[in-house]
């Protein structure tokens, strides 16, 4: 939760509070899938490759040759879903394993603490997400802004990537692309230029140059930018 927090906090000192999603999984969920329907490393690899893109109709094929039609049709529907709390009931009518309903309880649990900071508006479960890095452990997220085709960065849970160096730490983390969120806030810049330089003609047909004024003033107290267009010169001394 700390370093959602982070995340959360690190965008929004950023003011793209109205325009960033950050979309929450668990490496665990994925796993118990994996190891409840006895799948070798190739097969476990097509899995994810499916779930990664989204095939539907292939995926209940694939998955024909380990569950129930019924069973795969339910899952193959699941990982089409991205939402909020209604998620984790849907999940459990579909995800029966030990180790994949532990992995989304520890997920609902998270959950409940976003909603209670009043954070749900920007944050979503996408049981879809299915990272091709074997080195999380748990919590995965993403973060995209609206703007972007892509993500600008993305974390989570890694307890044994440190073993790879000797020894085993519980560790968690988060990268930024630098690059995208400067895109990002640049469009972001030039949209509040433009929009702070609208100019309103005000025409001068008029004779009456005190309502053409007036209505200059009025306009400018709504904070927009006139000019009163016409010739000097014909205007009254």
């Amino acid at each position: 939760m700390e370093v959602l927090a982070i995340a959360t906090e690190l965008l929004r000192r950023l003011q793209l509070d109205q325009s960033f999603v950050v979309t929450l999984s668990d490496a665990e969920i994925f796993r118990g899938i994996v190891e409840n329907l006895h799948l070798d490393t190739n097969a476990r690899d097509e899995l994810r490759r499916l779930v990664d893109i989204r095939a539907v109709s292939e995926l209940e094929n694939f998955l024909s040759a380990y569950a129930p039609a019924d069973e795969g049709s339910a899952f193959a529907n699941l990982i089409q879903l991205s939402g909020r709390s209604e998620i984790f009931t849907k999940a459990r009518r579909v995800i029966t394993n030990t180790r994949s309903r532990a992995a989304l309880d520890r997920l609902e649990s998270l959950w409940r603490i976003i909603e209670s900071l009043g954070w749900s508006a920007n944050f979503e479960i996408d049981l879809g997400d299915v990272s091709r890095l074997d080195y999380y452990t748990g919590l995965t997220f993403k973060i995209y802004v609206e703007g972007l085709g892509g993500r600008v960065g993305g974390g989570g849970r890694y307890d044994n990537l440190t073993a790879k160096c000797g020894r085993a730490e519980p560790a968690i983390g988060f990268v930024v692309e630098l690059d995208a969120l400067a895109e990002v806030l640049a469009k972001k810049a030039q949209s509040n230029l433009t929009s702070q330089h609208e100019s309103v003609l005000v025409s001068s047909d008029s004779d009456d140059i005190c309502a053409l004024f007036r209505e200059a003033i009025e306009l400018r107290a709504e904070n927009r930018h006139v000019r009163i267009d016409g010739e000097a010169s014909s205007w009254p001394s």
